[in-house]
């Protein structure tokens, strides 16, 4: 039988080093970015970094998941703040891009043989018509072209993600509702 001990230990080689090294991944970058790790009901784990500079989204590397990884670290929120508010932005469809673009980079990482994976590196854009340098820049041009969007041109923005080790939110959003 498994004491709680044994659990938590297992726990600590899978779940929360992948959480704790991303978190070291993550301030390597900048040490400016906030990394939270919060424990939620039903023995979640979440990574919350939140700060993210416009000049560190697009240098940010995650490790790479693999089909011998107990646990896959999968992008569950993604929200733009601009510099002054409190609240993030409302732009539809974004989170979405980004899951997907953070999905592909990371599926492109382990068919590479790739350690870390970049996804918001703009050349994970590449595949659109997007045509610019940086990450913003595609956040600017994605959100001018959706009307009753505010437009982010020419604002600062700092971004904040939440990454989770324990299940696809696509996945819970399907199974559990």
């Amino acid at each position: 039988m498994n004491s709680s001990k044994d659990l938590e230990h297992r726990d600590l080689e899978h779940r929360d080093w992948v959480l704790y090294s991303t978190k070291k991944m993550l301030q390597s970058i900048d040490q400016r970015i906030s990394v939270d790790i919060i424990e939620k009901p039903n023995n979640i784990k979440i990574l919350i970094a939140s700060g993210v500079s416009e000049s560190s989204i697009d240098k940010l590397l995650f490790l790479t998941n693999t089909d011998q990884n107990n646990n896959y670290l999968y992008l569950e929120d993604f929200q733009v703040y601009i510099i002054g508010a409190y609240s993030p932005l409302n732009i539809p469809g974004l989170k979405e891009t980004c899951m997907n673009v953070y999905r592909a980079s990371d599926i492109d990482g382990f068919l590479s043989g790739n350690k870390t994976h970049n996804p918001f590196n703009p050349k994970n854009f590449q595949n659109s018509s997007f045509t610019g340098t940086t990450f913003s820049q595609f956040v600017d041009q994605y959100s001018g072209l959706l009307p009753y969007c505010a437009s982010t041109s020419n604002q600062i923005k700092t971004y904040q993600f939440t990454l989770n080790p324990d299940i696809d939110p696509l996945v819970r959003r399907s199974n559990f509702g």
